[in-house]
């Protein structure tokens, strides 16, 4: 990681079994590392994925995290070029080309730090249709099953909205025409607002894959959107606004990233530049937070993990 990079930052929530209520890393050793380092790329048009350089790191300070890159290898036709300022022509040139993004993957609480090399540089969509075709693939070629069924997982990256620019947008919204959510499993991460914890327990007890809920014209806004912050990185949800200037506006996950923009110096150590990204947005507290059952998940497989680093 070096250059000027912009971070995004998520929540990379991966479970598995028929319950969706077995945490990824019980299952990092047996399908997730190999799903990273698998060997087969997926293919889509014209262009193949793959990971690369995938390494397994631990750290004193932030535990054990995995690094790598996502790379989209493909041809770049050129049908023209301008000759010079006045003269357009028209060639046939195939050029190679591999952008790629990198991420930085905390293991204690499945945050993700991803950052896109440059223009056409793989998205966190095609990073997790990667990483799902490689699981999918993994689960298949061992035969991995629970109770006579195929192995099931689950997996949903959140991006991580801006708090800042979530809050300028509600403050300037008149009205809310719907507020929808879903409550899908999640990897030990508990909800600090307590009616999406409820509806998190309603889910697990009642098997059910998701639950969605819609808030329909809600008229206390000073009750809603308090929920809408909170939901911070850890459901999909989708919010139609009415401004105050009358335009109307549909708010996604990802429409408001939270985006870190920062120089990494050239001369230094790849792990240098890991740590000082981390460090970057560690205090936020969306980033850092570990709940109690994902310590006790990372403690009991921290032996497993140190196995894996070479």
């Amino acid at each position: 990681m070096k250059g000027e990079k912009e971070i995004t930052i998520a929540n990379f929530n991966c479970v598995f079994g028929e319950n969706s209520d077995i945490p990824m890393l019980k299952e990092f050793k047996r399908i997730i590392f190999p799903a990273f380092n698998y060997f087969e790329k997926r293919k889509s048009g014209r262009a193949e994925y793959f990971f690369y350089e995938i390494k397994l790191i631990n750290s004193g300070d932030f535990g054990f995290y995995l690094v790598g890159k996502v790379v989209k290898r493909t041809n770049l036709e050129i049908k023209s070029e301008m000759k010079d300022e006045n003269t357009l022509i028209e060639v046939d040139k195939t050029y190679g080309t591999a952008p790629f993004s990198e991420f930085i993957l905390l293991l204690k609480n499945h945050r993700m730090l991803f950052a896109p090399n440059q223009a056409g540089s793989p998205s966190i969509k095609e990073f997790k249709k990667l990483i799902s075709h490689n699981i999918k693939a993994i689960i298949s070629a061992n035969h991995f099953e629970e109770d006579g069924k195929k192995f099931k997982f689950e997996l949903d990256i959140f991006e991580m909205p801006s708090e800042i620019a979530l809050t300028k947008e509600l403050e300037e919204t008149e009205s809310i025409e719907y507020f929808r959510f879903e409550v899908a499993p999640l990897n030990n991460d508990i909800f600090d607002e307590s009616d999406f914890e409820s509806l998190s327990k309603e889910r697990e007890e009642t098997g059910s894959k998701k639950i969605i809920k819609k808030y329909e014209n809600p008229s206390k806004m000073e009750s809603i959107i308090p929920k809408i912050k909170k939901l911070y990185d850890m459901a999909t949800y989708s919010i139609r606004i009415k401004k105050k200037d009358g335009n109307t506006k549909t708010i996604f996950n990802s429409t408001y990233k939270e985006k870190l923009t920062h120089y990494f110096p050239e001369n230094r150590t790849d792990l240098e530049n890991y740590e000082e990204a981390i460090n970057l947005v560690y205090s936020d507290k969306r980033v850092s937070r570990l709940s109690k059952d994902n310590e006790n998940v990372y403690n009991e497989t921290f032996e497993v993990l140190e196995s894996l680093k070479k």
